[in-house]
């Protein structure tokens, strides 16, 4: 009899830190489309609309409780489409 092999997959909370998008030209369909986006950080979720691409590391939204968003991707764990 042999031990059961340690399963590969890995859990949600490891990929969560590791999900980078991959570039703030993925983030330009929901800019022109004007769709609302969910972004999840540090456990919290915050429901934007992208209004403007600063540069490869942030973006510019807006929600129903803000008029000026400005998000740090590298501090995004997910993102959600509505």
């Amino acid at each position: 009899f042999s031990p059961p092999r340690p399963s590969r997959r890995r859990s949600p909370a490891r990929v969560a830190v590791r999900f980078r998008p991959r570039s703030p030209s993925s983030l330009k369909s929901p800019l022109q489309n004007k769709t609302g986006l969910t972004f999840f950080l540090n456990g919290q979720a915050l429901p934007a609309v992208v209004t403007k691409i600063i540069d490869a590391h942030a973006i510019e939204g807006r929600s129903q409780q803000f008029s000026r968003i400005v998000i740090r991707l590298p501090r995004v764990n997910a993102i959600a489409k509505q």
